[in-house]
């Protein structure tokens, strides 16, 4: 299933995400400083919950995210041009699930994105 999980701290980039995937026909779940301790598998709903183990809870603040699940090189393409022209806001921060960052928690997978960013010369 084509899906969109994303975090935005702004309600209008939230709003303006949501319309966008309504139009594209792409699901959309939202995340949460919570999930931090969940798998991107878990969250991205690849693992039956019974198979999921027990998070520990920890504080995370969870900065703007797009993550693209079970999405084509092309659509994803096609979503960045429609994300682009809509005008919503930049979000630096984004990652397909991959069979390597499935099995990493959210937080693991911030933490390695904001190393890409900060690698690459972003905020």
């Amino acid at each position: 299933m084509a899906q969109i999980l994303y975090h935005f701290s702004k309600s209008e980039k939230k709003e303006q995400l949501l319309a966008l995937c309504r139009e594209l026909g792409l699901q959309t779940k939202e995340l949460f400083a919570a999930d931090a301790e969940k798998t991107v598998a878990r969250l991205a709903g690849l693992l039956e919950l019974s198979a999921a183990k027990e998070e520990k809870r920890s504080f995370f603040l969870l900065p703007d995210l797009i993550l693209f699940c079970g999405i084509s090189s092309l659509q994803m393409d096609g979503f960045l041009a429609a994300y682009r022209k809509a005008g919503i806001e930049q979000t630096p921060l984004k990652a397909m699930v991959t069979p390597t960052n499935r099995s990493w928690t959210l937080k693991q997978l911030v933490e390695e994105l904001q190393k890409e960013s900060r690698a690459f010369g972003n905020k």
